[in-house]
């Protein structure tokens, strides 16, 4: 199926994927014509995209992708200046093309992407080894609560891997490599494999913390020791003994002795 005329946003700093829902603050005069535009005459549907390269300041058609996501404007408020806006993502879609309009708004036609038709126990397979692993991140990592657990359905690998996707601490290149990924077998097995990474690198985030910890336990107790030893030694008038000691030394230092007769004359002093 080939839609036509679907108005578009870029967000640089953002990626949204199907089942997400985000909230925008927008500012651009052109992002909110857009939006505006598509929720009086699109059924409040616009097509959301991120720039294949995210430093390019102004994007040409060549540098925005072949893939993105339709959203639904679910609602929008004027703000002082500008318009904050809640979209959800339903669905991937093919661009065939981008095309500028008389109103300075971007324009784009699409195409409904056909999924995969996924084998049924490799699918199980996959969706269970999938929680495995989303739980055991959930129990390493303090980023993530298992509120993503009640979301994440255990029959639909396409919507699973999405919402895990959405949840998990991502970069924007990671993401959109995520979004632009519309194979949901793939996109669950590179999940496993960034999931289990990120569950190596807090274990060893978690062993240095200890280190440093355990190194800063040490340090505190020596430094209290020492607190309870100058205590102890001022009640018990070790404080004037230890005074008269420094006296003794400046006054050797200050005579220039041999080095045999300063260590004689220090041996004593240390008695």
């Amino acid at each position: 199926v080939t839609m036509q005329n679907i108005p578009v946003i870029i967000l640089k700093e953002l990626i949204i994927l199907p089942n997400q829902e985000i909230k925008l603050e927008l500012s651009n005069p052109i992002s909110q014509k857009t939006v505006a535009l598509a929720t009086n005459k699109n059924h409040s549907e616009i097509l959301v995209i991120a720039p294949i390269d995210t430093f390019e300041e102004e994007p040409g058609v060549d540098d925005l992708p072949k893939v993105g996501v339709i959203a639904k404007i679910k609602s929008r408020i004027a703000t002082n200046g500008g318009m904050q806006v809640v979209l959800r993502g339903v669905k991937r879609v093919a661009v065939t093309k981008y095309y500028n309009g008389f109103d300075d708004i971007l324009y784009s036609e699409i195409m409904y992407i056909d999924l995969p038709a996924l084998v049924k126990t490799e699918e199980a397979a996959i969706l269970r080894k999938l929680n495995g692993v989303l739980k055991e991140y959930i129990d390493s990592s303090n980023h993530l609560s298992n509120d993503v657990l009640s979301v994440v359905t255990n029959k639909d690998l396409n919507k699973t891997t999405d919402i895990i996707a959405s949840f998990l601490p991502f970069d924007i290149a990671k993401k959109l490599e995520y979004m632009q990924n519309i194979n949901p077998i793939k996109r669950a097995k590179a999940l496993i494999v960034d999931m289990e990474e990120e569950i190596k690198i807090l274990e060893l985030d978690n062993e240095l913390d200890a280190k440093v910890n355990e190194s800063f336990n040490e340090d505190q107790r020596k430094f209290i020791l020492k607190e309870k030893i100058k205590i102890i030694n001022e009640e018990l008038g070790e404080q004037s003994a230890l005074s008269e000691v420094k006296r003794f030394r400046e006054k050797m230092d200050a005579l220039r002795l041999p080095s045999k007769v300063a260590g004689k004359v220090d041996s004593e002093i240390k008695k």
